[in-house]
């Protein structure tokens, strides 16, 4: 959320990002009183973005027909704004659901081998993937707290070597690492292991 005194807003989309959201029909918005909330269809729920002018109230209550997420991202140069937002926020109905921090790596230094071992080997995912891991993500992380790629998104990034698998040498994926880099920084999206595979 960034706030200058006169508006808050937690609208992180930029660019290419933005226009294939729009393109995708995915979002919707309204815009009162130089105020905007755009709610994003994630299929099972809402994901809420506002620019709220403070002289201009837009509401203090949003009423949709499926639960609804707003994410509040903040630098460590912010920390002593969180909870003001926080209770902000509040005002509109919402409830803290989980507190979290992103952690990110310089590119330089994120380097992945495929490597083998006695019990796995550590690839490159490929198209024949998808399905598995798309279902693999879907079951093993909160849908209303994590980023749930669909799986036109995850192809996309299979295709590009974002996403490496373990796999036994059996063929079955024992887990998998799903990120996104840029020429600065890499962020880990998903990272899991199978429950039987935890120890090996």
């Amino acid at each position: 959320a960034k706030s200058n005194g006169l508006n808050k807003n937690n609208f992180y989309y930029i660019g290419d990002t933005l226009l294939s959201k729009i393109r995708s029909k995915k979002l919707m918005y309204s815009f009162v009183n130089n105020s905007l909330i755009i709610a994003e269809d994630e299929i099972s729920f809402y994901r809420i973005f506002f620019y709220y002018n403070i002289k201009e109230p837009y509401c203090n209550t949003i009423n949709l027909c499926k639960p609804a997420v707003i994410e509040l991202p903040y630098s460590k140069l912010r920390e002593n704004r969180i909870y003001t937002d926080i209770n902000f926020v509040k005002t509109m109905g919402f409830k803290l659901g989980r507190n979290s921090a992103q952690m990110l790596l310089s590119s330089e230094d994120v380097i992945i081998n495929n490597s083998k071992s006695k019990d796995y080997e550590i690839v490159y995912a490929d198209p024949s993937n998808l399905h598995e891991i798309f279902y693999n993500i879907k079951n093993t992380f909160n849908k209303l707290y994590a980023y749930i790629p669909t799986e036109d998104e995850l192809i996309k990034k299979i295709l590009n070597n974002k996403v490496y698998i373990a796999k036994s040498h059996a063929g079955k994926i024992l887990g998998l690492l799903n990120c996104c880099s840029t020429k600065s920084y890499a962020i880990i999206n998903h990272i899991l292991v199978n429950q039987d595979a935890r120890g090996i």
